[in-house]
């Protein structure tokens, strides 16, 4: 079968590309191509690439959306585009595809989050991943073992604050986790004057969330200027005698 070409732009290439990180984030803005970049490391992963990396193949992976209407407009419909003759069979009734290697891909809601419990996967595309809770990551995770082998693991989403996504790939990054960032207007293919109207509308946070992709707090918080990095502290400060604390 021939090479699949599809053209990526810097950070979608990026993030496409990474076999060096087992567990990566691409948190972009709005219309940046974030399900394109999360499909096209899927199916690079169906067919046993990892940027430079074979993985063994017929594997088994599964993709995540928040809702199933989520997972049936968007996601599906984007790696359908993206995948076509390298796909065999399509049972919309499963939810399950099977491609022409034989490897297969559940693609799965993550509204009931204890039912993401049971297979063993080779990898696994967490789309618009910050509407999830939080355990469906941690249970997610202990499902990459298929073959006895350490799976990879991706995310994609325009970000909503600083949850467990933020906590995860920002305060407490480490070794094999990467975030790759993107805002709306770095994406070239979307049509100029679509992206000067959002520009134009969009103000604030949620222009900085929407369009930036930033980890902000949304306007209209008691104190917009809180950061926990600097009003947080695990000791008592030397330079005060008496230290007051106070719960809304």
């Amino acid at each position: 079968m021939a090479a699949l070409d599809i053209e990526l732009y810097g950070p979608q290439y990026d993030f496409v590309a990474d076999d060096q990180n087992h567990y990566l984030g691409f948190i972009a803005g709005i219309g940046s191509g974030k399900t394109i970049a999360g499909s096209c490391r899927a199916l690079g992963a169906s067919q046993g690439v990892i940027g430079s990396q074979r993985i063994r193949t017929p594997n088994l992976g599964i993709v995540t959306a928040p809702t199933y209407s989520m997972l049936r407009d968007a996601t599906i419909r984007a790696f359908l585009d993206i995948a076509g003759d390298f796909i065999s069979d399509y049972n919309k009734s499963e939810m399950r595809i099977t491609m022409r290697n034989q490897s297969e891909i559940l693609f799965r809601s993550t509204d009931n989050v204890e039912h993401l419990r049971g297979p063993s996967i080779s990898w696994w595309y967490g789309d618009e991943a910050a509407l999830y809770l939080p355990l469906v990551w941690q249970i997610m995770l202990g499902r990459l073992r298929q073959y006895g082998a350490h799976g990879w693991a991706w995310i994609t989403t325009t970000p909503k604050g600083r949850n467990w996504i933020w906590q995860k790939f920002v305060q407490a990054a480490r070794k094999g986790y990467k975030l790759y960032k993107a805002a709306t207007q770095h994406n070239p293919f979307l049509d100029a004057e679509f992206v000067a109207g959002l520009v134009e509308e969009y103000v604030g946070d949620f222009a900085a969330q929407e369009l930036a992709g930033e980890f902000v707090a949304f306007e209209g918080l008691i104190y917009p200027e809180f950061e926990r990095s600097l009003h947080v502290s695990s000791t008592r400060p030397k330079d005060f005698a008496d230290v007051v604390a106070g719960v809304d």
